[in-house]
């Protein structure tokens, strides 16, 4: 779905509506359709709802003061906003997979995460905006001044969470926000890391240089290295201190 809005399941109603429908739709007959279906919501509340959908860019006027019509953006976030859902109720099963209670070590969220964040690199190498490369150069800039004297996977996290953003892929956005819940970017990996002095913030360095200059290949190289690399740091640590 659209990153403009979050849609809740009376706006979805409504929407689907309007892309059903072959002429404008006011609110009355919203509200009575609505009504219909079980959704009991006023002519003001649906006033509000058709008015928040037409400043995402969802809805139109039709020009004739008949009412509104949806626009190509609404009919994309209607079915992004079905595929998101369809990849929510994929993934319950992945979940369930590599939840950090059913796993020895971190090494199954990696494997995902390579996956997921090769593609986000790249994607970011092609479509970052300035901002958001400087949003990624500051919190960078935040981990290699603290990462010796403090925690720093809060910065992590939004580091790698803003290279997602930047992709502008909403489907591997939300696979990334889904694996982060799995607990791998904890204290608790971080402090295993610094266990055995592994610099991963280096590798971060290498992904934002290769967004800055727009290489896609060579930003996903680098990402894949990073992760492969923090596989590294858990079988070090594995067989140093617990084998």
């Amino acid at each position: 779905m659209s990153a403009k809005k979050t849609f809740e399941q009376r706006e979805i109603e409504v929407l689907k509506l309007f892309k059903n429908s072959t002429v404008p739709l006011g609110s009355w007959q919203i509200a009575n359709i609505l009504a219909d279906q079980g959704f009991q919501s006023s002519t003001a509340t649906v006033g509000r709802i058709l008015n928040k959908l037409e400043n995402a860019g969802y809805l139109q006027q039709d020009g004739t003061h008949r009412g509104r019509l949806i626009t190509e953006e609404g009919i994309k976030a209607l079915a992004m906003d079905q595929h998101l859902r369809e990849i929510t109720a994929q993934t319950i099963n992945l979940e369930k997979y590599i939840a950090p209670a059913m796993l020895d070590d971190f090494l199954t969220v990696l494997e995902v995460r390579r996956i997921i964040e090769g593609g986000t690199a790249r994607l970011a190498a092609l479509r970052a905006t300035q901002e958001e490369i400087l949003k990624m150069e500051e919190l960078l800039e935040r981990e290699e001044k603290n990462y010796r004297t403090s925690w720093i996977n809060q910065l992590d996290v939004e580091f790698h969470k803003s290279i997602a953003k930047a992709a502008k892929n909403q489907v591997l956005e939300h696979l990334y926000m889904q694996i982060i819940g799995m607990g791998q970017q904890t204290a608790a990996f971080e402090y295993l890391r610094k266990k055995i002095n592994a610099g991963f913030v280096s590798k971060h360095r290498e992904i934002l240089g290769a967004i800055k200059a727009k290489d896609e290949e060579k930003a996903e190289k680098a990402m894949l290295q990073h992760i492969d690399s923090l596989v590294g740091d858990i079988q070090t640590y594995y067989d140093y201190y617990i084998r």
